[in-house]
């Protein structure tokens, strides 16, 4: 039954209430001063009655008796202040579609000025309502948009494109959820929306078919700077010369660049997707320590340790690792950057071997050596004083000028050939002079200087050499021979 015959029913049917109101029994004269609201058994009564049952009939369909349908009535007459049954039944009815009415308004008032797009249209595509929010975004008014087409030229100009969508639209028939719309709106900007309708689901009468659209595009445009940013980093991390290896914390291989595989001796295909593992090192394995290593609470862990390749080539790298967690703060796996240092760790391996030959040589040569830093401190001696005051240390090393210079003559000369072979760099000679307490032996000296970083000379070497047959070499200690 629609809205307009049921008020028209309710019209006559009060009608006829006051006709016969003498002949039902009698209402109060004053309403019910308390709720208004009619129970729900109330209202099952007075919707039996309105499809136009007896008391008698009602009471049997809600297995109660006569009277208590009786009462009922007289309840809601009483909270509707009417004079008969009829009149209840006129006055809820009519209630009824003032609620209605109100609802409607309310749903109206809602659509309308809800922060979404919200379309009906007919059988054509044709708009046939829009709310505000269809106005704002594409600038156009709504006598503009109203028995129009959905999309027109001035927001899709691509012939093609626009019935490609409008197809799309069409196939889907009031059933489809987020399909991504690209328009141009009137001041010639650009908006992307996302269309969902469930008119299929929940038709609504005088209409073929309504949408609801959802501007997204300020979140399409941070989707795309977001791929952007991620490519310019995945570009950034293959060209890295530096190896990148991250991990979910399920240890499945997520990323690895070209220069990582290949310092593995494998591809990326071998690693992307497959559980991480390492052949393990002198050192131990690597990933081991990339997972253990990491503190779960965050921060960064660097070391450097040695492992095998594919090809059972040792080679050494620098391991940096970060634990990466969601913003919200749950670890979701590890990234780590691998420096190649095998080369450097060779050089150092070469350079220890060298020093330690060079201090064997330096140990073992008769002539006697001493080191000093640009202090005048002595930092080495391959010798021994012998007699020395019983106070006194034969130990030269860690010495400084002002103590050596005792045992040192001429004390004068030896600190400006030393001097001037830190600031210029050249070799310096003395021809005479004495090393050791009380006159010591007589010795011919060379300073060698010794370059560190930059170029600086940083140490100078004073070899002396006996000049006479008879010079009596000192004695020799456990530390040393002369």
């Amino acid at each position: 039954m629609s809205l307009d015959r049921v008020m028209q029913k309710a019209k006559s049917s009060t009608d006829i209430a006051r006709e016969n109101m003498s002949l039902e029994e009698p209402a109060s004269s004053q309403p019910d001063l308390g709720s208004t609201t009619l129970s729900e058994r109330e209202k099952e009564v007075l919707f039996l009655a309105g499809d136009g049952m007896t008391d008698k009939e009602i009471a049997r369909k809600l297995s109660i008796g006569p009277k208590t349908v009786r009462t009922y009535w007289d309840r809601m007459r009483a909270k509707l202040g009417a004079a008969s049954r009829t009149e209840v039944l006129a006055k809820a009815l009519q209630s009824a579609h003032d609620q209605l009415s109100a609802s409607e308004q309310r749903v109206r008032m809602f659509v309308q000025h809800m922060p979404i797009v919200f379309n009906a249209l007919d059988e054509e595509m044709n708009v046939i309502l829009a709310n505000e929010e269809t106005e704002r975004l594409t600038g156009y008014t709504s006598e503009e948009i109203i028995n129009q087409p959905l999309l027109t030229e001035h927001h899709i100009p691509d012939a093609a494109e626009r019935v490609r969508v409008l197809g799309l639209f069409a196939s889907q028939e009031g059933d489809y959820r987020d399909l991504e719309t690209e328009i141009v709106c009137k001041d010639g900007s650009t908006k992307t929306i996302a269309w969902s309708s469930r008119a299929k689901e929940n038709p609504i009468p005088d209409w073929a078919s309504w949408m609801i659209g959802v501007d997204i595009t300020e979140r399409k445009r941070a989707q795309e700077a977001l791929r952007q940013s991620e490519e310019s980093l995945r570009r950034l991390l293959e060209s890295s010369e530096q190896g990148v290896w991250i991990i979910d914390t399920n240890h499945t291989t997520t990323f690895v660049n070209k220069r990582l595989a290949s310092m593995l001796g494998l591809t990326v295909e071998d690693m992307v997707g497959k559980p991480a593992q390492l052949r393990e090192g002198a050192s131990g394995d690597l990933l081991r320590d990339l997972l253990m290593s990491s503190p779960s609470g965050g921060g960064r862990v660097a070391f450097t340790t040695k492992f095998k390749r594919a090809n059972g080539q040792e080679i050494w790298a620098h391991v940096t690792v970060n634990p990466l967690y969601t913003y919200d703060g749950l670890l979701t796996g590890h990234a780590a950057v691998l420096t190649d240092v095998t080369a450097t760790k060779l050089a150092e391996q070469a350079r220890e071997t060298y020093r330690q030959a060079y201090n064997t040589l330096l140990n073992h040569v008769s002539d006697r050596i001493m080191r000093f830093n640009r202090e005048l401190t002595c930092v080495y001696a391959n010798f021994e004083l012998d007699v020395l005051p019983e106070d006194d240390t034969p130990i030269l090393e860690g010495r400084s000028w002002d103590d050596l210079k005792r045992y040192i003559k001429p004390a004068p000369e030896w600190s400006k050939a030393v001097k001037d072979c830190l600031g210029s760099g050249e070799r310096g000679y003395l021809e005479s002079s004495k090393i050791g307490p009380d006159g010591g032996t007589v010795v011919s000296v060379i300073f060698i200087p010794e370059f560190g970083p930059g170029n600086v000379v940083t140490h100078v070497l004073a070899v002396a050499s006996a000049t006479s047959a008879v010079a009596q070499a000192p004695k020799a200690s456990s530390a040393t021979l002369i």
